[in-house]
């Protein structure tokens, strides 16, 4: 069992996937949930988060990934979600940045408007697991796996 966490910029969606089964020279296939809104457990701070000048000039999106493994005899896969989903609804309290989306001010710069409305939570299985697939395939950018890992929102 293989699980894979990719976090995103504020405003885009957190993925968690869990691997099974067997890849080999099998077509790789994914198969994700609905997004669901993850929103922090207690209210947070909301107005305007001025951003540093050197955020204004970086304005480049990366996307970050976590790979783990979860532990032979663990939860369930159901249970794991939802611990995942508890704690990402915690943590966010303390880092409500991150649930802000990034706006225009009036002088033309960026701000984080802290919001509380959460951030985007999307589950999916795939039919193999990270050590038949290899770390370095999931990680590169421009991988198929890599393109249908992250969760992209058309708006």
């Amino acid at each position: 069992m293989v699980k894979f966490h990719i976090k995103c910029p504020a405003g885009c969606a957190c993925v968690s996937i869990e691997g099974t089964g067997k890849h080999g020279g099998d077509q790789l296939s994914i198969k994700k949930s609905e997004p669901v809104l993850i929103e922090p457990e207690a209210r947070t701070h909301s107005g305007f988060f001025f951003l540093s000048n050197l955020d204004q000039v970086l304005t480049h999106f990366w996307d970050t990934m976590y790979l783990y493994k979860s532990k032979k005899g663990e939860d369930s896969r159901d249970t794991l979600s939802d611990i995942f989903k508890q704690s990402m609804a915690k943590i966010l309290v303390h880092y409500y940045p991150l649930i802000g989306r990034l706006r225009i001010g009036f002088d033309r710069k960026h701000i984080m408007e802290c919001t509380n409305e959460g951030v985007l939570f999307v589950e999916a299985r795939a039919n193999c697991n990270m050590d038949q697939v290899g770390v370095k395939v999931i990680l590169d950018d421009h991988s198929e796996i890599a393109r249908k890992l992250v969760y992209r929102s058309l708006t």
